[in-house]
């Protein structure tokens, strides 16, 4: 009797690339909003700096082994620009960039 593997799903190369190509940014703008003068901004910068590390592909094997739940590329990219919207409405109007 032969074990049937759990096929997982190919990532997409075109989001392996923009992914890798966003998280540095994520995080230039996430440190840039917890050092700047105002440290009201510290919400902001952290919904960034979640959606940083939801990009990373290592951080979505690692969650994916550890869950034993896969998800597809459209949810991780969904979830990313739910967080980078949060971070967007974060900043106050007062003390916008």
């Amino acid at each position: 009797m032969e074990i049937e593997k759990k096929d997982k799903p190919t990532p997409m190369p075109w989001f392996l690339i923009i992914s890798w190509i966003n998280v540095p940014l994520f995080l230039l703008t996430s440190i840039y909003m917890l050092s700047n003068e105002q440290f009201i901004r510290i919400t902001s910068a952290f919904f960034m700096f979640l959606a940083a590390v939801m990009s990373l592909p290592p951080i979505a094997n690692l969650v994916t082994s550890k869950v034993n739940y896969t998800s597809s590329d459209t949810l991780r990219a969904a979830i990313v620009l739910i967080l980078v919207m949060l971070s967007a409405i974060a900043i106050p109007t007062d003390y916008a960039i």
